[in-house]
């Protein structure tokens, strides 16, 4: 038993259990976040040197219009993907907790089984927000270095919909 009283709290002990894991992803998402965004630019030349590409990327802002298209598809389809792939992992632990015998000791216990899969729907939810935020931040941060200003509205944007994703993704699993 802890002396924290805080991990007394099924949410709580789930997020306490998985911090080594969560730190881990969302350092792995943020070094993809960055590597993708600091090759944006790049990319966008690339694109545009293409014959007959002039005019799409005129309509849509231009090279730095280009770079943000870039950014927002690839940075965040990259981290989309992670995403699921970090719901995957979580679902395998879960599904490893039954076959050991965890499942049984958490059910031995006054929750009903509804509730303990709703904690840790609950905590699921809990661990997405940080590496979504963090990849956030770490876009905004590397964007300029690419000649692109991001604001948070264009961020919000972007990442917004990953939650509900990631979320639904976990949920089925």
């Amino acid at each position: 038993p802890s002396a924290n009283p805080l991990l007394g709290i099924p949410v709580v002990s789930d997020l306490h259990a998985q911090r080594v894991g969560l730190v881990a992803w969302t350092a792995g998402t943020v070094l993809a976040a960055v590597f993708l965004t600091s090759i944006a630019a790049q990319t966008g030349d690339f694109v545009t040197s293409t014959p007959g590409i002039a005019r799409y990327v005129d309509a849509i802002g231009g090279t730095a219009g280009l770079t943000r298209a870039i950014i927002g598809s690839v940075d965040y389809s990259i981290t989309a993907s992670l995403l699921a792939v970090f719901a995957l992992t979580v679902v395998a632990r879960w599904a490893a907790d039954d076959q050991e015998g965890s499942w049984e000791l958490i059910l031995s216990q006054p929750p009903p089984r509804w509730r303990v899969a709703w904690d840790r729907i609950v905590a699921r939810a809990g661990s997405w927000p940080p590496i979504n935020v963090a990849t956030s931040v770490a876009i905004a941060l590397v964007a300029p270095s690419q000649h692109v200003t991001l604001s948070a509205e264009d961020l919000l944007r972007a990442g917004g919909p990953l939650l509900p994703f990631a979320l639904v993704f976990g949920t089925m699993g």
